[in-house]
């Protein structure tokens, strides 16, 4: 089964992707590897849903890989380097991203148009998610650091007889055919 490949919209940062690229579409450089490239609107949560199910289902049916645009907008800067505004774009320009194209924000009010959910039934899961959160930092906090032997417990890669870890599956005996 092919997995789909989700590519981030660059249009606002400090190298825009016309400075970069002829194409500033990139779902349209899936053509150029002969598969179906598709644009979706990343701030859209039931929108990505969609995008994703369809590239899915077409690898499911042995259609090969999709590559799914999601055009989004950054609401913080790449670091710590990299401010929100000032630089390649204002704070009210952010600030008024922030109010049309909050995802969650653009969820909650499908749901509650469509009258799946209500606002003390929101209020209660975001009360249970901060919850359980909370108490996964505290855990966190409280437990004590692990060793060096831990480092890649737990992580899905191999160690070759030199010690280079590999994540493809290369040396774990089974064929990449």
């Amino acid at each position: 089964m092919s997995r789909p490949s989700v590519s981030r919209d660059s249009t606002v940062g400090t190298w825009p992707i016309g400075v970069s690229s002829a194409e500033t579409e990139v779902y349209k450089r899936a053509a150029a590897y002969n598969m179906p490239g598709e644009a979706a609107d990343g701030m859209d949560v039931l929108a990505m849903y969609d995008a994703v199910r369809r590239a899915v289902e077409r690898g499911r049916r042995g259609d090969g890989p999709t590559l799914l645009e999601a055009r989004t907008y950054r609401f913080r800067g790449h670091s710590m380097s990299d401010p929100v505004s000032g630089t390649y774009r204002s704070t009210v320009e952010v600030e008024q991203r922030k109010k049309e194209d909050d995802p969650i924000a653009i969820l909650r009010d499908k749901l509650f148009a469509g009258g799946l959910l209500e606002p003390a039934e929101l209020e209660a899961m975001d009360a249970e998610a901060r919850r359980i959160a909370s108490e996964a930092a505290e855990f966190a906090e409280n437990s004590p650091v692990p060793g060096p032997e831990t480092l890649y417990r737990n992580v899905w890669a191999v160690e070759n007889p030199n010690g280079r870890l590999f994540f493809d599956g290369r040396f774990d005996g089974r064929s990449r055919g």
